[in-house]
Formats: C-alpha cells, sequence, structure tokens
C-alpha cells in the first residue's frame, strides 16, 4: 500500500481515484470540453496526477522485490522452456498493478 498524506487520507482519495481523474480529463478533452485557455492548466493537472500514479507504481515495485515477489514491469515477461537447444521464448502477460 502507498502511503497517502494525511488530507488524502482525510477525504478518502485512492489511486484509483486519481486515475479516473486522468482519464476523465482524457475524456473530456478529447470531446472538446475545455477552453483554449483552459488547456495549459489542464494539462498540468493531468501531467501532476500521472506523476503521482509512476510514483505509486515504482514504490509498490520495490515494495514487492523486498518482499521477494516479481514486480510488473509493464512489459511481457520472458519464460524460458527447454525447446531442445531451440530458441523460442513465451511471453507471459504482467499481472494486474492494484494500487
Amino acid at each position: 500500500m502507498v502511503e497517502q498524506t494525511p488530507a488524502a487520507q482525510d477525504e478518502g482519495i485512492t489511486m484509483n481515484d486519481v486515475e479516473s481523474v486522468v482519464r476523465l480529463i482524457d475524456v473530456v478533452s478529447t470531446r472538446g470540453g475545455f477552453m483554449g485557455d483552459e488547456l495549459v492548466g489542464v494539462g498540468n493537472l493531468r501531467q501532476k496526477f500521472l506523476t503521482i500514479i509512476e510514483e505509486a507504481q515504482k514504490a509498490q515495485q520495490a515494495q514487492q522485490e523486498a518482499a521477494g515477489m516479481p514486480a510488473p514491469t509493464g512489459e511481457p515477461t520472458p519464460v524460458e522452456q527447454d525447446n531442445g537447444g531451440e530458441d523460442k521464448t513465451e511471453v507471459k502477460a504482467p499481472a494486474k498493478l492494484d494500487i
């Protein structure tokens, strides 16, 4: 679990809420819901939320590595198999990241 600031704990804001705001900004901007003079402020806010999400994912990966669990990287994890000397690599999708 990622540590939250006291304000975030009081308000009940979760990482899912932060991710939802980023998706909401994307949908509203795609539909033309922001005026031109609002775009810089909205874009800056979106970037701040993305930074929070990335930092939380890095913290979770570090916790999983410290616990001896493989951390999801967002990239497929190769799984080696004995194929009689042939180089055939199976790709396994990473587990979903729960924040």
